[in-house]
């Protein structure tokens, strides 16, 4: 069964209430596959955009109406930005600045709903963060002043915020938030559905203190994206990033999500041919059926023709 709820956009953020069934998660991985090798496609951009000192860091697909966009956000020297594709023209729509330096560093995000959540850092210092939750639900128009805004400052690499993932947990949302390499993972649960109302702090996970044995392997990477998905009230993390010079996806099971203990337990890796689409670059999950469905990337930088790649489910 397809679990649109409502949405009238591919990019699926399943409530816990129903869903495709998952019976053994320790055989779930066995029920995923995808192709080794992308298909690819181009679109073109006439907007100015600076490409120097970063590159693009995300993409999600968004279906509005009956019509596919791609955004995907992008560092560089002088500012953090959003670029909106559409599909139907295979063009660059908008180019929008988010923050300028330092914050000049939008990292991998997640589309939920009509809402996308994005860590905004300062890749220099390192030190200071804004997540910011944004309401695209009027593409091709959208605000720029994000709904809700968490601030992070501290320490050298903790206060960062380089990956974001967003759910809809029943009548509350939670925000998951990587920094540095992932070496931490911060959970955020909202007061209530209006994001607006603002969200609380309420578990981190130490990864290099997480126990692994019952895990598929026992390597966590510095994840360029991160992305959750549920299905039959089960929570699930995919994380996308490089190893061995390959494409991979780790999925991740979130236990215990009920009384907010997160327990973290590896389930499988998914490897891909890498023909010039990097997930250490702009990396991004769709989901359908409440499973994951196709994994995008791009080029590093948007240029005047800049290509796809897409792995989709066999």
């Amino acid at each position: 069964m397809r679990l649109f709820l409502g949405c009238s956009f591919v990019f699926i953020c399943s409530y816990l209430t129903s869903g495709q069934k998952v019976t053994n998660t320790n055989h779930f991985h066995s029920e995923i596959s995808f192709t080794s090798s992308p298909r690819e496609w181009s679109f073109s951009n006439l907007l100015e955009v600076d490409t120097s000192g970063g590159h693009l860091q995300g993409i999600q697909q968004y279906r509005h109406g009956k019509k596919d966009y791609y955004f995907v956000s992008g560092s560089s020297a002088n500012y953090s930005y959003l670029g909106l594709i559409a599909k139907e023209v295979n063009e660059v729509l908008r180019i929008e600045k988010l923050f300028d330096a330092p914050l000049r560093h939008a990292g991998g995000f997640q589309i939920c709903q009509n809402y996308l959540a994005i860590g905004v850092e300062d890749n220099v210092e390192r030190n200071r963060s804004k997540v910011c939750i944004y309401d695209i639900s009027g593409v091709p128009d959208f605000s720029t002043i994000p709904v809700y805004t968490i601030e992070r400052s501290g320490t050298f690499e903790r206060a960062t915020a380089g990956c974001v993932a967003l759910a809809r947990l029943n009548n509350k949302w939670l925000l998951v938030v990587g920094d540095w390499n992932t070496r931490h993972l911060d959970f955020y649960i909202s007061v209530d559905l209006e994001i607006a109302n603002g969200f609380t702090l309420e578990k981190t996970i130490v990864v290099n203190d997480i126990g692994r044995k019952d895990w598929s392997d026992e390597q966590w990477l510095p994840y360029q994206n991160i992305n959750l998905f549920i299905s039959d009230s089960t929570l699930f993390l995919c994380g996308l990033g490089i190893s061995q010079g390959k494409n991979t996806m780790d999925l991740f099971q979130i236990g215990s999500w009920h009384e907010h203990i997160f327990h973290l337990r590896k389930l499988a890796r998914y490897q891909m041919k890498n023909t010039g689409g990097s997930f250490s670059w702009a990396a991004g999950v769709v989901f359908e059926e409440t499973f994951p469905w196709e994994i995008f990337s791009t080029e590093r930088n948007l240029q005047g023709i800049t290509r796809i790649y897409s792995y989709s489910r066999e």
